[in-house]
């Protein structure tokens, strides 16, 4: 299974608002990109409170280890990039043995507004800071929508990569793609968002 996927109402609102509470009883970790660029908050795989969370993935995934779990509070969007790191290099890893499988993302805070991760066509499994040398451009264009989503990413970068699926953050539902893809956040400051709250987990298998 490699295919982008989005699964409507994974958490109820109370399981949403639980996960909120968690978060803000752990230390806040700064992004290596800064602090005004977001907070990914690892904490322990096991640790969180709901019920049932990994047999429930496993419906969904099989069978996966946790490489990566975090939270990330984010206030000045993506651009391209992807989630795949060497075998065994992840923080917090309780499996360093297999390969990078799906990152997965669990929306809980978009202040009531329209936000998206958008999943390309191309793949990046190494020199993920330069990945834009490994690419050509594409003759394919965005449209007016598509451009207007991907407007804070380099124009030179984007003429490199197609898009496969815009997947839209929805409080409660579960989004996930292959690591191996390139991927952005939309620029959610468009859309009159200054800050957005997920769950993220990187799966490996």
């Amino acid at each position: 299974m490699e295919r982008p996927i989005e699964t409507k109402n994974f958490f109820s609102d109370i399981e949403v608002e639980v996960l909120k509470k968690f978060y803000s009883t752990l230390p806040k970790t700064v992004n290596n990109d800064g602090p005004e660029k977001a907070y990914t908050t690892g904490f322990e795989f096991n640790n969180l409170p709901i019920k049932k969370f990994r047999s429930r993935l496993k419906n969904i995934f099989g069978e996966f280890g946790v490489a990566t779990s975090h939270f990330l509070q984010e206030w000045d969007p993506w651009t391209i990039h992807t989630d795949h790191q060497p075998t065994g290099t992840e923080i917090n890893s309780t499996d360093i043995t297999s390969k990078p499988y799906y990152a997965v993302l669990f929306p809980l805070c978009t202040q009531n507004l329209q936000t998206h991760t958008v999943i390309f066509n191309e793949v990046q499994t190494e020199n993920g800071n330069t990945w834009s040398k490994d690419h050509n451009d594409k003759v394919k264009t965005l449209n007016a929508n598509e451009s207007s989503l991907l407007d804070h990413v380099d124009q030179n970068e984007l003429r490199k990569v197609t898009i496969n699926k815009i997947l839209p953050w929805k409080v409660g539902n579960m989004i996930g793609w292959h690591r191996k893809y390139l991927h952005s956040s939309d620029n959610f400051h468009n859309a009159g968002i200054k800050e957005k709250l997920a769950l993220v987990l990187f799966l490996n298998h």
